[in-house]
């Protein structure tokens, strides 16, 4: 037997408190055909996709704990990082508790399913994002020392600052706004007394605005660990007419050495991978040295990428 219909005035994600002023049972809320995302909310199982992503499971769990959520209380730490888009670790979208955060003396939530905080005032700026209250990007980066090592905040301040026009195009033109500047960043250290500002710190120091990606941060940063020469970043190469040949990743001009991070849209994307050969076949027409790099060099083995670039740089006449 189904259960008795809704009203048609409940949305598809509802507080029981709102059920029950249209007239919905106790026993009601209780049926089957209802998913009980946190204590007094219900999901209707029908508006769940059959194979929902875990991106998707995410939105609709924010979506359901905002249904519940009281005046005091924002999204924080990863879960405000996933709302922004910004490249966190949050690798379980439908399984990872959510960051709920209180002003103090508040008392920070306590439920099933979320992860309370409780942050000083001066340390948080909560904004509206898409209807929701969320910790503004610059006090989400600043947040996140709590748990997160320099090199993770590097990339986050990577793409909180990031201000890069189009692969090939001069400088002047598609120049996006960065999400941030440096200054916010450093202002959000300076706010005062939190957990990890030396992480903080050290990540202002080592952070670029000519960064694409968290990959290509990390692959930055494993160089210079490495005691190699710095790079440019993101580098237009001409040839001799001046003609436009290719942006690589990272360039030693002196040696004419190009290193490419290749991610996994080059391989399975057929077209990408067609220009990826053409492109290196032009640079290599021009005498660059191009080293390849993957996901297994940068995240598993840094030694070995660290060694493949040393190698090129010796070839073309760095002493270092």
């Amino acid at each position: 037997m189904r259960p008795r219909p809704l009203p048609p005035a409940l949305p598809a994600i509802f507080s029981t408190t709102e059920a029950r002023s249209l007239g919905v049972t106790p026993g009601r809320l209780r049926s089957p055909d209802l998913v009980i995302p946190f204590r007094g909310v219900r999901w209707l199982l029908d508006d769940l996709p059959r194979d929902p992503t875990p991106a998707q499971v995410f939105d609709g769990r924010i979506q359901a704990y905002a249904t519940r959520m009281s005046d005091d209380e924002f999204f924080s730490h990863e879960t405000a990082a996933a709302l922004w888009n910004l490249p966190v670790r949050l690798s379980a979208f439908d399984r990872e508790p959510l960051h709920v955060s209180v002003r103090h003396p508040l008392r920070a939530p306590r439920t099933r399913g979320v992860r309370g905080h409780q942050v000083r005032e001066h340390l948080a700026r909560v904004v509206d994002l898409h209807g929701v209250k969320v910790t503004d990007p610059v006090s989400t980066w600043a947040m996140l020392a709590q748990r997160y090592g320099v090199v993770e905040l590097v990339c986050l301040g990577d793409a909180l600052i990031r201000d890069l026009p189009d692969p090939g195009r001069p400088l002047v033109h598609s120049r996006p706004e960065p999400i941030a500047t440096r200054f916010d960043l450093l202002r959000a250290i300076e706010a005062g007394p939190r957990p990890g500002r030396p992480r903080l710190e050290r990540a202002a120091e080592l952070m670029s605005e000519r960064s694409r990606s968290p990959a290509e941060s990390r692959t930055r940063l494993l160089l210079a660990e490495a005691g190699l020469p710095t790079p440019e970043l993101n580098t237009d190469v001409h040839d001799g007419s001046g003609r436009f040949v290719a942006n690589v990743d990272f360039a030693f001009p002196r040696f004419l050495v190009a290193v490419e991070y290749e991610g996994d849209h080059h391989r399975i994307d057929h077209d990408q991978f067609r220009r990826d050969i053409e492109r290196i076949e032009r640079m290599s027409s021009l005498g660059w040295r191009i080293v390849r790099l993957v996901s297994a060099h940068v995240y598993a083995n840094p030694d070995e990428a660290a060694r493949r670039v040393r190698g090129a740089l010796h070839e073309r006449g760095w002493r270092g």
